[in-house]
């Protein structure tokens, strides 16, 4: 990528390891990650937003009581767990932790406006997002500190 203009892919990937941990998205794979070209002369722009993120805060949970209090979620694609995927972060210091408190109501707020979602389910949702972003601050701070 950097062969080919791209400087800040390291962080963009660890961007889309932290967002799949704290989504819990399950299906990050090859083909839903990619780069922008110029459509004439093929020329590599920069990094494609994140997209594909519809298999993540417990989409496929219909069932009362079926979403477990659970930090981790598993990735089908890559066969790993998102947790263990933010041993593979290499520039956390763009990451500002003053911002998890955000993406928590941005969800809750979101999810709050969907009248097909219960009211037990988007809280239940939104503690799992907050203690997922508690424990991803406990991890930026270890690489940090390294």
């Amino acid at each position: 990528m950097q062969k080919n203009g791209l400087d800040n892919c390291s962080e963009k990937l660890d961007e889309m390891i932290i967002l799949d941990f704290i989504i819990g998205n399950t299906d990050r794979h090859k083909r839903n990650f990619g780069i922008i070209r110029d459509a004439n002369s093929l020329e590599w722009l920069h990094t494609a937003p994140l997209f594909n993120n519809g298999n993540s805060l417990f989409f496929d949970s219909t069932l009362r009581g079926s979403i477990k209090d659970n930090i981790d979620s598993y990735c089908k694609w890559f066969r790993e767990s998102n947790y263990k995927k933010l041993e593979y972060i290499q520039y956390p210091q763009w990451y500002d932790p003053s911002k998890g408190k955000e993406v928590v109501d941005i969800i809750h707020t979101g999810l709050r406006n969907n009248k097909y979602i219960s009211e037990e389910k988007v809280s239940k949702i939104t503690k799992i997002t907050e203690n997922r972003v508690m424990e991803l601050d406990k991890v930026i701070r270890n690489i940090r500190n390294k």
